[in-house]
């Protein structure tokens, strides 16, 4: 059976499929909150949705909208460089404020085991948001052409339950890239809420390729 979801900025209705009794109680919860994804690109393109930000903007969308395809296949553990034991290490997080960081060179499966875990936790009603460096750079660098919008992109950021930042330190480091990154990592630090971060560079190389400060 299906429910609906009404966008309380635009009013546009969404069809939501009712399989189990979580989804309802999803949508439920959600009653009066729900922003559709217009309005959600709008807000994070930096119109600010009429100037509101909200917590809840993904709670109704699919797993399969959030993670990408290649991250929701099983894991094969055929291949020898799939760690159980790194993996069994993620699973066990528990929900505090400390989150995860992966060093570790490519092929290791680090990203697919972080996103088993995001899993996890969005299945928990947790809000997600996730990029890969390179992404998050070029959005940042994008959207620092106006300070109010980088700030409202920031903010959008450290508002969500669950952070993900994949592949730290690959490719070029812009210092509006950087000040955005520290920004996010300082205030979701100062609220207590975790961030899992993958890399393949070491700290000392890392270290070289920002600013000092």
């Amino acid at each position: 059976r299906w429910g609906t979801a009404v966008c309380r900025f635009c009013a546009s209705p969404r069809r939501v499929a009712i399989r189990t009794p979580v989804h309802q109680k999803r949508i439920d919860q959600l009653a009066g909150h729900y922003v559709c994804q217009k309005c959600c690109d709008e807000h994070k393109a930096g119109a600010g949705v009429r100037g509101e930000p909200n917590r809840d903007v993904n709670q109704l969308r699919t797993w399969e909208e959030i993670c990408p395809v290649e991250f929701r296949k099983p894991i094969d553990w055929a291949n020898p460089k799939a760690d159980r034991a790194l993996f069994n290490r993620i699973m066990n997080w528990g929900n505090g404020s400390r989150g995860i960081i992966c060093f570790g060179p490519t092929g290791f499966c680090k990203t697919r085991f972080i996103w088993k875990l995001i899993e996890r936790l969005y299945q928990a009603d947790l809000t997600v948001s996730w990029f890969t460096h390179p992404e998050f750079r070029m959005t940042a660098s994008r959207k620092a052409k106006d300070v109010d919008n980088l700030a409202k992109w920031v903010k959008w950021q450290v508002a969500r339950d669950v952070w993900f930042l994949d592949d730290l330190g690959k490719g070029n480091i812009t210092p509006a890239s950087e000040e955005a990154l520290e920004e996010t990592i300082d205030a979701r630090t100062r609220l207590n809420k975790p961030m899992f971060i993958t890399t393949n560079s070491g700290q000392d190389e890392l270290l070289a390729r920002v600013s000092p400060d």
